[in-house]
């Protein structure tokens, strides 16, 4: 019985491990608003396979080109926001939007690659680089 229990959860797991998972098309920065200009990043992913998708999360690092610290609790340190997508049909594409903490002087729209923002440090504007990736949501 043990034996049969172990061989399901082996086979659940090849299973889960094989499954696709979406694909990302896009991801972009926005800034928008009138005195504070919250800044944004949008992430499009795509199921590019033939059977649905497993559930996942998209997640981008938000990577400032300062130094840190060492405790990394500061808008200085990198930061990853996340957000679950669900099963994708074949074909499908969906656009997540996630908050950042970041604040911009001027308002832009689907910026790529990366962004300004003032609130990182007092001495003035910093960049700040984004990536994106999905990962199984159970990684996440």
């Amino acid at each position: 019985m043990k034996t049969l229990k172990l061989v399901g959860l082996l086979f659940l797991l090849a299973n889960a491990a094989l499954a696709d998972l979406p694909t990302i098309t896009k991801t972009t920065s926005s800034a928008t608003g009138t005195t504070v200009r919250k800044i944004t990043v949008s992430v499009t992913v795509i199921n590019r396979g033939q059977n649905p998708t497993d559930p996942a999360a998209v997640v981008v690092t938000c990577s400032p080109s300062v130094r840190g610290t060492k405790e990394g609790n500061t808008l200085r340190d990198p930061l990853d926001v996340g957000k679950a997508i669900g099963p994708l049909q074949p074909g499908e594409s969906q656009t997540v939007t996630m908050d950042t903490p970041y604040e911009s002087r001027n308002s832009f729209t689907d910026r790529s690659g990366n962004f300004r923002a003032i609130n990182i440090d007092p001495t003035g504007e910093k960049v700040v680089s984004i990536s994106s990736k999905v990962l199984p949501a159970q990684k996440r």
